[in-house]
């Protein structure tokens, strides 16, 4: 029997939407790869790495480790860690590419959503070109995990599957959003507005099957959490903390304008200014539709461009100026500049008057669009900054750290899962990550306070104890009770490390030196440098 593919059937207008899909995939790959998978990994990142591996042997999110966020970027790591060590490949590396995927189909997601919107190949594939062109996010693409990457994935997915009026899974991946990203909460919610306003017969379906759909991810969750028996712990980190003991930077709303301004053109580089263009182009575009629109205000507030991009788009921008840090931040917004700029193409090529117009501005987008890939792809490879193989020092760092460590003695991290990452050992606390006022709240909420806390440390009597990625209140007594405790302070390659006598001897006797000053590799007590290789080897 002749097997007949749906893609064979395809008219000259179905080809050239495959072919633009395929173009996007092709640059978003292309343009991440610029980059090193043996890039650093930051203690932000290692959060996500060190839950994922956790979970793959079994330990709930929350249960590892105390994190403000809601539990897909773990989710999404734990079956990078599983999927790695079942094909016998480190667990970092294995997860990297799980969100590299999720980085490149948030690219080709873009493309449908501008596509479908505007009804315009070139239009989608210049949105999706812009997205792949940002240096922030192309940076974090493969050497991450930056734990907002699914976000962005899922908030553009639920924007073209509402524009698609597919109402379950627009509520579904409105839903997975949120649980990426808190703040993300607005997409189920403009999943399920866009189903009320956009459904003209039968809306009372339409909004039943949007809010099922929000449900079904949200249901699963809290049944998984449950069931682990780390509820608890769930809603302690992910709803509790956040609305009660996060603490902020508060700026005024100038100043943080400003900031915002500053991380963008600062850490954006080239790409802040397609940002801003885009940003602006979105805008005039949203007030011209409302502004043809005013004599007919109703109709018009419900028009897809408004509820789907604007509203969610407003929410967004607005969220950031409440609360925004450092160039992660910026994912949120950089659908919107993307958008704007590839509905303007789109809308500029449907007005052309003439074919021969019309081919003009095809033929000046696409070399503008082939010149921008190729400048971002040089200036990507030639980030010398970000670009870099510092990871493997870090693997260095990790096995010299486990020649350290006692036998049947646990390492204690305290500030930054990194140390944890890369011995693969799980932490006798669940509290590591301790910024941003986390460290107050395991304070607050331990019993004896601080002297509680350190004798929870006791207990647990470890031979060496990490702390670093931790500038906050009770910092200084922490270290300043080790040294009480009998620790020596040290440096083992990038570590800061509080060490017994009896681990300091274990050290020398298996080759490994600890400093009085920070260096970038691992020494040899024989003298050079440990590399992972020499290190695993000797």
């Amino acid at each position: 029997m002749k097997i007949r593919w749906p893609i064979a059937r395809l008219d000259r207008d179905g080809w050239l939407r495959v072919t633009g899909g395929v173009a996007s995939v092709v640059v978003a790959t292309v343009l991440f790869t610029r980059f090193t998978i043996d890039g650093s990994m930051s203690r932000d990142e290692s959060i996500y790495v060190y839950g994922g591996q956790q979970l793959s042997h079994g330990v709930a999110p929350y249960d590892s480790i105390f994190d403000p966020k809601t539990p897909i970027p773990t989710v999404l790591a734990g079956f990078g860690a599983w999927f790695g060590r079942l094909i016998g490949y480190r667990d970092v590396y294995a997860i990297r590419l799980v969100f590299l995927a999720c980085s490149v189909l948030a690219v080709l997601a873009m493309y449908l959503l501008v596509q479908r919107m505007w009804r315009s190949v070139l239009g989608g594939l210049t949105a999706a070109v812009i997205l792949a062109s940002y240096d922030g996010f192309a940076r974090d693409a493969l050497p991450g995990p930056d734990a907002k990457t699914p976000g962005v994935l899922f908030l553009i997915l639920c924007m073209w599957l509402a524009a698609r009026r597919n109402w379950l899974w627009a509520g579904v991946t409105g839903s997975l959003a949120f649980l990426v990203w808190q703040p993300f909460l607005i997409f189920p919610a403009m999943a399920v507005i866009a189903a009320g306003v956009g459904s003209k017969e039968k809306r009372l379906r339409a909004l039943g099957i949007a809010v099922a759909g929000v449900l079904i991810p949200i249901v699963v969750t809290f049944v998984y959490f449950a069931a682990a028996g780390a509820f608890g712990k769930f809603v302690e980190s992910t709803f509790e903390y956040p609305l009660t003991g996060v603490k902020r930077i508060n700026r005024s709303l100038g100043k943080q304008i400003k900031h915002i301004v500053h991380v963008v053109n600062d850490d954006y580089a080239f790409s802040g200014v397609l940002f801003w263009i885009g940003a602006l182009l979105l805008l005039a575009l949203l007030v011209g539709i409302v502004v043809r629109g005013r004599t007919r205000l109703r109709s018009t507030l419900t028009d897809p461009v408004l509820v789907i991009v604007g509203l969610t788009g407003l929410f967004e921008f607005g969220y950031a100026l409440a609360d925004f840090q450092s160039y992660p931040d910026v994912y949120p917004l950089l659908a919107y500049p993307a958008i704007g700029i590839g509905a303007v193409v789109a809308l500029v090529e449907q007005r052309a008057s003439f074919a021969a117009s019309r081919e003009a501005v095809i033929g000046i987008v696409t070399v503008a669009l082939t010149v921008l890939t190729v400048l971002s792809a040089y200036w990507f490879t030639n980030n010398t900054h970000a670009n870099n193989s510092r990871f493997n020092r870090e693997l260095a760092s990790g096995c010299a750290l486990q020649r350290v460590v006692l036998p049947g003695t646990p390492l204690y991290a305290i500030g930054s899962p990194v140390p944890l990452v890369l011995t693969h050992r799980r932490n006798p606390d669940r509290y590591i990550y301790l910024d941003a006022g986390v460290g107050v709240w395991k304070v607050k909420h331990t019993s004896g306070g601080l002297a509680g806390w350190e004798a929870q440390i006791k207990r647990a009597n470890p031979s060496v104890v990490v702390m670093q990625g931790w500038t906050e209140k009770y910092h200084t007594a922490m270290w300043q009770w080790l040294v009480s405790e009998g620790y020596n302070r040290w440096f083992l390659g990038g570590f800061r490390v509080f060490v017994k006598p009896e681990a300091f001897y274990n050290a020398e006797s298996h080759g490994v030196q600890l400093t009085k000053m920070h260096t970038e590799w691992p020494l040899a007590t024989a003298g050079g440098i440990l590399t992972a290789r020499s290190c695993e080897n000797g």
